[in-house]
This record gives C-alpha cells, structure tokens and sequence, in this order.
C-alpha cells in the first residue's frame, strides 16, 4: 500500500543542498550523489542563490542523508529535508527553518 497514513510523516525524495559554490555545475552535484542512489533530478535556481535541490529514485537515500555535511569539491555542504511548498505554514512555526530558500516569497493566510 502506497499511501500514507495522515498521521505518518511525508518521506521525501528531494534534499536541499546548502552552502553551495557558483561553480558547482548540475551534472557535478549529480555525479557526486549518484554515489548514493540514483539521481533523478537536479535543481541550481538562477540567479544562483547558493543552494540546489536533489532528486532522488528512492526517499530512504534522501532521508539518509538528512542532516549530514559533505565534501563537494572542498567544499563543506549542508544536506536538510526539501519539504514541499504546502508545508510552509509548518515551517513558519518551526521557525522557519530553511529561510535562506524563502527570499523573496510571501506567505499568505487565507
């Protein structure tokens, strides 16, 4: 059964990378996490913001990689939970935990 209880927490496929460099290109932050699972999707947001998003096939390697700093490049990168848009409300009460990837939009109420 592929559907999750309301109460059981929305396992996600996609991590934030934090601290990332301008010179990091897509296809290297896929090489470097293709070690780890396979990569479905990779996102650098432009203007660059120094951030990006990783995709993975299967959510137990994202959620793995929850909470760990890497090495890419010599540079020590930040791996977090990439929750999706319509938890923004929960992330304002934690918070708002990955304000860094918020810049520039609102959140509304309605």
């Amino acid at each position: 059964n592929s559907k999750q209880s309301p109460d059981e927490p929305l396992r996600s496929r996609k991590v934030f990378v934090g601290r990332c460099t301008e010179d990091m290109t897509a296809d290297e932050l896929r090489q470097f996490f293709s070690q780890y699972g396979e990569v479905v999707d990779v996102f650098i947001p432009k203007p660059f913001r120094a951030f990006a998003f990783v995709t993975f096939a299967d959510d137990q390697v994202a959620q793995s990689l929850c909470g760990e700093d890497l090495i890419i490049k010599g540079i020590s990168v930040h791996i977090s939970n990439a929750e999706p848009k319509h938890n923004s409300s929960r992330q304002l009460e934690r918070g708002g935990r990955f304000g860094e990837c918020n810049v520039g939009v609102g959140f509304f109420s309605f």
